[in-house]
């Protein structure tokens, strides 16, 4: 059994925590594996979430379920887009997503969503 609004806030908890940490300037020696396996995984789970609610119309709370999950993709495109604009300070070049076109491609496999 799938629990919509727990997953979908937990999602939501993970996009502002990497938003934050995103948003200092934290050692990349410490926080650069966490950071790119965590857009790895919110970018997967948004995306499953999202089929999931597509497929499954007959959900007595999907209307709630849709604009959890439509303000957690929103969140993300934003950390995403921000990212991609280095609209955080001191990105790390070593990491995969520093690059502008990983956040711009992720960022736009979501925006049908949003």
């Amino acid at each position: 059994m799938i629990h919509y609004q727990d997953d979908l806030f937990s999602l939501s908890v993970l996009v502002r925590s990497l938003d934050l940490i995103l948003s200092t300037e934290t050692d990349p020696d410490y926080f650069a594996e966490r950071v790119d396996g965590d857009i790895g995984f919110l970018d997967r789970s948004l995306m499953v979430f999202s089929s999931l609610l597509e497929q499954n119309t007959l959900l007595v709370e999907r209307a709630e379920y849709l604009k959890l999950l439509e303000r957690t993709v929103k969140a993300f495109i934003g950390v995403l887009d921000r990212l991609a604009g280095s609209g955080y300070p001191a990105p790390n070049p070593s990491l995969p997503i520093a690059s502008g076109s990983e956040p711009r491609r992720r960022s736009s496999g979501h925006s049908s969503y949003a």
